[in-house]
């Protein structure tokens, strides 16, 4: 374990050394963008199950509820679909990661969050563990949209997407919904990646989830890369972790910039 004292400072002289840094984020890394956590939108969530009569708010983003009406998970995200009008831009700890892979130190990211954030900062090792807005499919046929920016404008209008092939049937971003599988490849992605990291990097994620609440123990199992975690609160068992830098994560990250002597590239 990390001493304390020097926490900061032992994080960046890993960072500066290693060089198969496997990188594992949630939503608190998108918060500075303006993107709500499901936790934050806690409230919004309960008001919603109540207007469609859903007896819990976690059906808002059930597959088998949305078969059945779409409605409540587009009125929730409706507010946070990428649009025209209401660009985003990626935070400092998504540029950091960035940066990481400029310098040929990371191994991989696996994401949580859709928000396709990653891409926009320009990181191209990146696994969306969730799905993301990117794309979109009917669940009627299976059409599939390579380019879902005019059904996500459909969305933010108030609008329920419809297939252009078959008719009648209602495009879904392809962001995974509880009781959907995970994108093909993600479980085997984080068992290959797991075992060949020399250094694992946890940020801003509550490690709820399975399988990514999982990597921190397996990284474990694997060998000995330490394992940090960035976050406003210490997240999955204590145990799981050498180091735990507590704050926001823009702020930790650039401390950590600062300690390296990296200047973070601002990406439009």
């Amino acid at each position: 374990r990390i001493n304390a004292e020097y926490m900061g400072e032992e994080v960046a002289r890993l960072i500066q050394e290693r060089c198969r840094i496997l990188v594992l984020t949630g939503a608190g890394i998108s918060a500075s963008c303006g993107i709500p956590t499901f936790r934050d939108a806690g409230g919004f969530y309960d008001e919603v199950a109540r207007e469609f009569g859903l007896a819990d708010p976690e059906e808002v983003n059930d597959i088998r509820v949305f078969r059945k009406d779409p409605r409540p998970f587009f009125h929730c995200i409706r507010a946070i679909v990428p649009t025209r009008a209401t660009p985003r831009s990626p935070s400092r700890t998504h540029r950091f990661v960035r940066s990481l892979e400029e310098r040929g130190k990371l191994l991989h990211q696996y994401t949580q969050n859709i928000d396709t954030l990653e891409r926009m900062a320009g990181v191209t090792r990146v696994t969306f563990c969730h799905g993301s807005f990117a794309t979109a499919t009917c669940v009627a046929c299976g059409h599939h949209e390579e380019d879902a920016a005019e059904v996500n404008e459909t969305i933010a209008a108030g609008t329920i997407p419809r297939c252009p092939r078959c008719g009648d049937g209602v495009v879904k971003p392809d962001v995974v919904l509880f009781n959907e599988p995970m994108p093909k490849g993600v479980s085997e992605g984080i068992e290959v990646d797991t075992e060949a990291a020399d250094l694992l990097l946890v940020i801003g994620t509550s490690l709820k989830v399975a399988p990514c609440s999982l990597i921190p123990s397996l990284v474990g199992a694997s060998g000995d890369a330490p394992r940090v975690l960035l976050n406003a609160e210490l997240a999955g068992r204590e145990a799981d972790f050498e180091a735990f830098l507590p704050g926001a994560c823009d702020d930790t990250v650039a401390e950590l910039e600062r300690l390296l002597g990296w200047e973070t590239r601002i990406v439009d």
